[in-house]
């Protein structure tokens, strides 16, 4: 294990463990999981994580708090994405009541010294005691998150018709302003995450879209009128799960109540079918009753709910 000596307390030492050391696939288990011993599916989960991350730019590592018998005692997994963030997620076994403000208080650190920008975490709806502990760490809450699948013929799903008065674009460097345009459009009197909204510019949002998932630029898209882009869907291939991802999607006030979130609801199955995966999942603001209305008469179901917290540092 590095060991920062920094993070020394009252007997408990907080480590910062990445990918090439030898302790990580026991880090990363128990971050993940609670448990020391590595199963087959954690295995699998731990290599598709490494996959991605040499794909997308995304940073893993695992802050594990040890006693002076150098057991783990707390641990969580730290997702830093090019986009300024990371994400974290905290062991589900803590055997100390303060382990998980002493790694809490690393990670806070560590994220100054990258220049990270904001920290996000998801926990369990029901997880009080915890909320309790991030609210102590100075994290916000932010938002119930809905996640949603909605199953995918393998076949006959026409791609969707963008209209006369539209064009479609696919992301590139030529296009990337545009995609930039169109993500700031969007969140104006958006009910998604509104308060997400001023702690980031569009250009750290999407870097970070661009690190979720595996990156592809022909899943990217906006649809936009002569004048202005109105209308973005950003979409990844699930790493670990025959899904893809609607990492994002949005449309502006100029575009909205026109018919283009079912549009590009149409364009993620279309993109789901032709990849051949099972499903298309998202997540969104259980306040945001328009776009919950619109997915569920495009044939999406609730799977999970989570609470999401962040932190600026």
């Amino acid at each position: 294990m590095r060991t920062d000596p920094h993070h020394s307390v009252s007997g408990i030492t907080i480590s910062r463990i990445c990918p090439a050391d030898a302790a990580y696939a026991g880090a990363f288990c128990f971050a993940l999981t609670g448990q020391h011993a590595e199963s087959p599916e954690v295995e699998t989960h731990r290599r598709n994580v490494a996959a991605m991350s040499a794909s997308n730019g995304v940073e893993s590592s695992v802050f594990v708090a040890t006693n002076p018998q150098n057991a783990i005692e707390a641990a969580a997994l730290l997702f830093e994405s090019p986009g300024r963030s990371a994400l974290v997620h905290l062991s589900p076994k803590s055997s100390a009541g303060n382990t998980l403000s002493l790694i809490l208080d690393a990670i806070v650190q560590h994220g100054r010294s990258r220049k990270l920008n904001l920290l996000q975490m998801l926990l369990q709806t029901g997880d009080t005691s915890r909320a309790r502990l991030v609210t102590d760490m100075q994290f916000q809450y932010l938002a119930e998150l809905i996640y949603m699948d909605c199953p995918v013929a393998k076949s006959g799903i026409n791609p969707p018709q963008i209209g006369s008065q539209f064009r479609l674009f696919n992301y590139n460097s030529e296009t990337e302003p545009m995609f930039l345009a169109a993500l700031e459009n969007s969140y104006k009197n958006s009910l998604d995450c509104p308060a997400l909204t001023p702690l980031r510019t569009a250009a750290d949002a999407l870097a970070g879209h661009k690190s979720t998932g595996i990156f592809d630029p022909s899943g990217f898209y906006v649809i936009a009128t002569d004048t202005d882009p109105i209308a973005i869907l950003l979409t990844s291939r699930v790493a670990d799960r025959s899904a893809l991802e609607v990492v994002y999607m949005g449309v502006s006030c100029s575009g909205r109540k026109r018919g283009l979130g079912s549009m590009l609801l149409a364009l993620a199955k279309h993109r789901a079918m032709v990849l051949g995966v099972s499903s298309v999942t998202l997540a969104v603001d259980a306040i945001n009753t328009p776009a919950r209305r619109l997915y569920g008469r495009a044939g999406f179901e609730e799977r999970a709910r989570r609470r999401a917290w962040i932190r600026c540092i």
